[in-house]
């Protein structure tokens, strides 16, 4: 590939990138607003959840904001990140409630176990947050759109951490569907895959973003327990 298609490819992945992460901020500043718009028109508004519902809204604004000074950093120094110290529970707790507005009125249900021993890891928390939310946003999607292979209602949206080898974070997101073919699974990290050559799957960009964070991390995501048994994304990250 010559440079000058290098570079055209690389900034129309900038571009789609900034213009999909913005959406999922959007979406929530939308679902919050219509369910305060519904509890107006009911007269059944409390001044607690609005307060909470404002801080939402002021938090997914804030995002937005970090967002675009995050896509003007990289594309001026890709390969500069700032690293801190982090508890990946913590760093996976904030992504599950960035997501927690897409659940309403679902029959989803969150199950955790997180290992609370943790060794720490360097990492950019705003970076990574980004990389679980996606993962997790598309298993949501999943959950939502799809029935289980065995008929069960009961929706499962799992979140594992744990350790192994040498202090290594393994960081498993799952769900009991599994409708992602082993085909897909060769391209699930491609974000030109789909539709054509030009043409971006909105949930491919999503875990192609992720696992460019993720690598970004000297760290690995793969795909495992596909087809009948149910979607997982392991995610492994060099502790201290």
């Amino acid at each position: 590939m010559k440079e000058s298609d290098e570079k055209t490819r690389y900034l129309y992945e900038i571009i789609s990138i900034i213009s999909h992460e913005m959406k999922q901020p959007l979406n929530a500043i939308s679902l919050i607003s219509q369910s305060i718009g519904r509890d107006i028109e009911k007269k059944r508004l409390k001044e607690n959840e609005v307060q909470e519902a404002m801080k939402t809204l002021i938090s997914q604004t804030t995002k937005m904001s970090e967002m675009i000074d995050h896509m003007r950093s990289i594309i001026k120094r890709p390969s500069v990140v700032e690293f801190v110290n982090l508890n990946l529970n913590e760093v996976i707790g904030s992504a599950i409630r960035y997501c927690l507005p897409t659940l309403d009125g679902s029959n989803v249900e969150i199950v955790k176990e997180l290992d609370t021993n943790l060794p720490e890891f360097r990492g950019d928390p705003f970076r990574l947050e980004m990389a679980f939310r996606n993962i997790i946003n598309n298993l949501i999607k999943i959950l939502i759109a799809n029935t289980n292979t065995d008929g069960n209602t009961n929706k499962i949206l799992g979140i594992k951490t744990s350790t192994k080898n040498n202090n290594q974070l393994l960081l498993s997101i799952y769900d009991n569907v599994g409708v992602v073919t082993k085909d897909l699974a060769k391209h699930i990290f491609d974000p030109f895959f789909a539709g054509g050559e030009k043409a971006l799957s909105s949930s491919v960009l999503d875990l192609a973003i992720a696992k460019k964070i993720i690598t970004e991390h000297r760290g690995s995501i793969d795909l495992e327990n596909i087809d009948k048994q149910g979607t997982c994304f392991v995610i492994t990250l060099p502790g201290l």
